[in-house]
């Protein structure tokens, strides 16, 4: 509807063409993992309505792109063997129409694991999420030029986006526009550029020849997003190395080198960015790429500011403090700082003076419940809400240096009302957060706080919920926009959605004009030494929690999920490496029910993810891209019955012979179900440990006792919480 109501906008900016996404219906919500190709009621509306919007585009001279997802199909059946490679609806396909080398990234006993696809071989790569058809089947063949053509004659669009491309032969889609003969067709040949000891090479032509290879395969019946330009780009803008926008020729060093007439210019997409990123005005024209013969789009530097629209000199002063406290913040031995959390691990579950039979107590008037290092370190306290600000001392992982607000007075939020953006009422929230210098935030009272806008959160505060039931729900989230030093404990964050922007105040001395929020429940942008914990999060717009934009210093605890699509994202890019330094901790939380993927998705960094409770994941658990370093230790992992999604991990746009010199390890993690982590990397035994190497992390079968009270605690004056 939204989209709709903008589409004269739309076209009276000079846009000629929009690309919608997958209209079918799907197993993940974005339409990337399609199940019955022929219904098209999805997350984005019923097919009524996907008509109505083509028509309405159509009327003010807008051509529509159909996303196609033509390489995979989820299946709706399991074979007698417990495969799932039987598919329903209008085309009830068998095992026939799966490639015999699908393989799942798995090992049984040194074989490799199939979906007993009886199909020729792949003529691609595979895409090990869902099952891949082969397209050298005439009846795949026949069907797909079928559906394509009823898309095309029932929905009206003009041409396609086609879906990784890289999975099948370029020759079949030849076969597909001919029959279709689409206004325009673009595939996604997405892969990974190369890198040489982890700093990119200035000659791409590898990369830009198999997109043109593919391109040719279609006979040029179809042009390809020019990814080689995107990835050069990034890195050029973000270091200043401007001599790599031309190739050992002086040409263009992309597609559009080679091939302009078939090179389409790709800035982002739902993979390799948020909402959050936008796009400034060009200061200079770096180069004109040609997408077809008659246009040239003119490409400046790129540069990305959380829902800002102007970035002045209060917000400039605010990067600039940022970047130095990112630096400041990092930690060059980061397994010292993971052998710390194991040790602080063991020393709460040893089996000495008590502790043990301690921590297995469930009664409020009897022992401290706390099972697990963080929460022992107040909750035994029965006087605990006479110092609250002991709190403060008790995080550990990347964000130990968190103190909040414990320097500082305690505010009390009276009112649970959020009318005015730019001179909140002094009692509510949005104005306690703004207020300078070091704050201990407290509740007088439970209440649920719809957030007109983003909330605005300044340095050093403590936003503590204990002995109230706080909700933030229904409105905008929360944001932590180049800050440093902030708990957020014990509040109930959910039903998330949008915010539409506006003027918004973000501290005592500065208001300014704010484009929309993306629907995050907390979004870290550029912020350091933070510490969430005792959070219960889900269903929000866009993510639970997104750190980016050289976020370092994080640890999330005792956190409880559930409900959601895309948990947590750490890194903003693929092209923005300043996520290197970024280190965060994923430590004590329970990963619910109802949950699909992303627990987290890393780019670049450092991820220590400990002693967590996975007990449902639809697509995957932990996944990213871009060389993160991830170290899984003493976790449980319980998959889903569907086999297709019994993997831990999932690497993004890299090949195996890349992936492979990724740090991914697991150790001491206990899978359930048939879950398995693909490891790869060093092992653990060549890093550089402490004096502390030979502590380990509590093995998996100890996660339930210390994610027991995961999320907000129920915590009364005078008793142990």
């Amino acid at each position: 509807m939204e989209l709709k109501n903008k589409a004269a906008e739309i076209s009276s900016l000079g846009f000629t063409v929009i690309w919608l996404p997958p209209p079918t219906e799907s197993v993940s919500p974005e339409g990337y993992m399609p199940k019955d190709l022929y219904n098209l009621n999805s997350r984005y509306g019923s097919i009524d309505e996907l008509k109505d919007l083509v028509k309405c585009l159509h009327e003010v001279g807008l051509k529509v792109l159909g996303d196609a997802v033509l390489n995979h199909r989820c299946a709706h059946y399991q074979n007698q063997n417990g495969v799932w490679n039987l598919f329903g609806g209008r085309l009830n396909w068998d095992d026939r129409a799966i490639v015999a080398d699908d393989r799942i990234s798995r090992k049984c006993g040194g074989l490799a694991a199939f979906r007993n696809g009886r199909g020729n071989k792949s003529s691609g790569d595979n895409f090990h999420a869902a099952p891949n058809i082969d397209h050298s089947q005439d009846f795949v063949r026949k069907d797909l030029k079928e559906w394509l053509c009823w898309l095309r004659d029932e929905i009206g669009y003009d041409g396609w986006r086609l879906d990784f491309v890289r999975g099948f032969w370029g020759g079949y889609v030849k076969d597909y526009v001919d029959a279709t003969e689409p206004y325009f067709a673009v595939g996604e040949y997405w892969d990974s550029l190369g890198y040489t000891y982890g700093e990119m090479d200035h000659n791409q032509d590898a990369h830009r020849q198999r997109i043109i290879d593919w391109i040719n395969a279609t006979n040029g019946t179809a042009g390809a997003f020019d990814v080689t330009t995107k990835g050069i780009l990034h890195s050029a803008l973000e270091r200043c190395e401007y001599w790599r926008l031309s190739d050992q020729k002086g040409k263009p060093p992309g597609v559009m080198g080679w091939w302009p007439s078939r090179a389409v210019t790709f800035i982002e997409n739902h993979d390799t960015g948020s909402t959050q990123v936008k796009t400034t005005k060009a200061e200079r024209d770096v180069y004109a790429a040609i997408v077809d013969e008659k246009v040239a789009v003119k490409i400046g530097p790129v540069i990305v500011h959380a829902n800002l629209p102007e970035f002045d000199e209060y917000w400039k002063q605010r990067a600039d403090e940022a970047k130095e406290n990112t630096l400041q913040t990092y930690r060059p031995d980061p397994f010292n700082v993971t052998n710390q959390i194991n040790y602080q691990v063991n020393q709460a579950t040893m089996n000495h003076n008590g502790t043990r039979r301690n921590l297995l107590s469930k009664k409020h008037g009897g022992p401290c419940k706390a099972t697990n290092p963080i929460d022992r370190c107040w909750r035994c306290n029965p006087k605990w809400a006479d110092d609250r600000k002991r709190l403060a001392e008790c995080v550990l992982g990347f964000g130990h240096k968190t103190t909040g607000g414990k320097d500082g007075k305690f505010y009390v939020v009276t009112d649970p009302t959020d009318n005015d953006m730019v001179n909140p009422k002094p009692g509510t929230l949005r104005h306690a957060v703004i207020q300078k210098g070091p704050l201990w935030i407290t509740f007088a009272k439970s209440m649920v706080i719809r957030l007109n806008q983003e909330l605005m959160i300044t340095s050093d505060k403590t936003i503590d919920a204990r002995g109230a039931q706080v909700h933030i729900a229904g409105g905008a989230g929360l944001t932590l926009q180049f800050v440093k030093n902030v708990i957020i404990h014990g509040i109930r964050i959910h039903d998330i959605v949008v915010g539409t922007g506006g003027m918004i105040r973000d501290s005592v001395d500065h208001y300014g004009f704010r484009t929309k929020s993306d629907g995050d429940g907390i979004s870290i942008f550029g912020s350091t030494n933070i510490w969430i914990d005792h959070v219960s999060m889900s269903n929000c717009q866009d993510g639970l929690i997104d750190a980016i934009m050289g976020s370092n210093g994080i640890t999330i605890s005792n956190c409880h999920f559930t409900d959601h699509n895309e948990v947590m994202l750490f890194g903003a890019s693929d092209g923005y490496s300043g996520d290197n330094l970024m280190q965060i901790t994923v430590a004590f939380n329970h990963f619910g029910k109802g949950l699909v993927q992303r627990m987290p998705r890393c780019r670049w960094g450092f991820v220590h993810v400990v002693n967590n409770d996975y007990t449902h994941w639809l697509m995957y658990a932990i996944g990213g891209s871009k060389n993160p370093t991830i170290i899984s230790q003493g976790n449980r992992f319980i998959a889903q019955d569907n086999k297709s999604s019994k993997e831990v991990t999932k690497r993004e746009y890299a090949m195996e012979s890349e992936w492979k010199d990724w740090n991914w390890r697991s150790e001491g993690d206990l899978m359930m179900n048939g879950a398995f982590f693909v490891e790869s990397g060093k092992s653990l035994g060549h890093q550089q440990f402490t004096r502390l190497q030979m502590i380990q992390a509590k093995p998996g079968t100890f996660v339930t006792r210390l994610t027991r009270y995961s999320g907000p605690l129920a915590c009364h004056e005078g008793k142990p919480c």
